[in-house]
């Protein structure tokens, strides 16, 4: 699965300069493309319950994704992306 984030504004005018998504349970193997110009974080954690993919056992993996420290003006709308699989 792909998803695609796309920030059309920014708060009162101001720029966006981060954006932060919280990984639901059930969605797994999170994997986010970097950003130039952006800082990319990952927090990991432990899932409610185990997944399989592809033959393997998962029990913990990314459950929030942040790009912080660039600049989206107000008057520009960009996508950020992470590719996932849904359990």
């Amino acid at each position: 699965y792909k998803a695609v984030l796309r920030v059309p504004h920014g708060c009162e005018g101001k720029a966006t300069t981060a954006v932060r998504v919280q990984i639901p349970e059930g969605v797994i193997a999170v994997k986010p493309m970097p950003k130039p110009g952006w800082t990319l974080q990952i927090k990991k954690g432990k899932y409610e319950k185990s997944y399989q993919l592809y033959g393997e056992t998962l029990t913990t993996g990314v459950k929030e994704v942040d790009w912080s420290g660039g600049n989206l003006p107000d008057e520009f709308y960009d996508e950020f992306v992470f590719r996932a699989s849904l359990a």
